[in-house]
C-alpha cells in the first residue's frame, strides 16, 4: 500500500487535482466511499487541466465491514516505507468501547478508520470481481 494522497479538509476538485498531481495514470482504478455521490461525480468528470479519473463505488452493505476486514486479514499487507499515516493507522485500528460496559461494541472506532477502510473498499472490490469472473 502507497499513501499518494492522505489529507482532509480538500473540496472534492482539489482532490482531484491533488490525485492527478501525485501520479495518476490514465486508466488506474479507484474505489471511492459512497457516503459522498457528489465527491465521485467530481472526479469522473474530464476539466480542461484533468481528465476523468476511473472511479467506481465502494461496494456496502449489510455485514460489509466485517467481511472485509476478515478478507484483508488474511493477506499479506506490504505498507511502503514512506506511507507513514497510512502505517499509523493500521496500527492505531481498533473497535468502539462501550464506556459503560467496557465492551467492544462491534464498530469500528473513527480516528484510524481511513486507511484501512480504504484498503478494505478495493479489497471487497477486487474479491467481488475474482468471484464473478470464476
Amino acid at each position: 500500500i502507497e499513501e499518494i494522497v492522505h489529507k482532509t479538509g480538500l473540496t472534492d476538485t482539489e482532490l482531484k487535482a491533488l490525485i492527478w498531481e501525485r501520479g495518476y495514470i490514465n486508466g488506474e482504478n479507484i474505489v471511492a466511499d459512497t457516503a459522498e455521490p457528489k465527491a465521485i461525480q467530481v472526479l469522473k468528470t474530464p476539466t480542461k487541466e484533468i481528465g476523468a479519473l476511473r472511479v467506481y463505488p465502494a461496494d456496502k452493505g449489510a455485514g460489509s465491514v466485517l467481511t472485509g476486514i476478515k478478507l484483508i486479514k488474511s493477506l499479506k499487507i506490504y505498507i511502503h516505507k514512506n506511507s507513514h499515516k497510512v502505517r499509523e493507522d493500521f496500527e492505531n485500528y481498533c473497535w468502539e468501547i462501550d464506556e459503560r460496559t467496557d465492551t467492544e461494541t462491534g464498530k469500528v472506532a473513527h480516528p484510524y478508520s481511513h486507511s484501512p477502510d480504504a484498503v478494505r473498499y478495493l479489497v471487497m472490490k477486487l474479491f467481488r470481481k475474482v468471484l464473478k469472473n470464476s
